[in-house]
């Protein structure tokens, strides 16, 4: 199956404090993936309770420099179910198969990383 056409059929959950890369990540996924399902999420704890919840394949965006160990054990699980993790930052061992994006960043890299991630 093409890359592409499975990236577009995840759900895309975005963890960003900031609300200027939260929303340049969220336009970069609506454009590319209109027919995804898609949340924006500031705070990480709300963003869990919602992963949680996902019973789809998911796409987890989220800053590198959030992410907690609770968060990381939650994504490692999803990842062990076929999901997919983009970190936005400085590449770190999370111990799972993960893809790293450094700001600033471009449509395309973030298109790559996710590619990477279902390759």
């Amino acid at each position: 199956m093409d890359k592409y056409i499975t990236i577009s059929r995840r759900s895309f959950v975005i963890v960003e404090p900031d609300p200027v890369i939260g929303l340049d990540l969220t336009g970069i996924l609506q454009s590319e993936f209109p027919e995804a399902e898609l949340k924006l999420f500031r705070r990480q704890e709300d963003a869990e309770q919602h992963i949680h919840k996902v019973t789809s394949p998911i796409c987890v965006v989220l800053s590198a420099s959030v992410a907690t160990a609770p968060m990381l054990a939650l994504l490692q699980e999803r990842v062990a179910s076929q999901g997919e993790v983009l970190f936005i930052g400085s590449e770190r061992d999370v111990g799972f198969p993960a893809a790293f994006v450094q700001t600033p960043f471009t449509s395309e890299m973030i298109l790559s990383g996710l590619i990477r991630q279902v390759g």
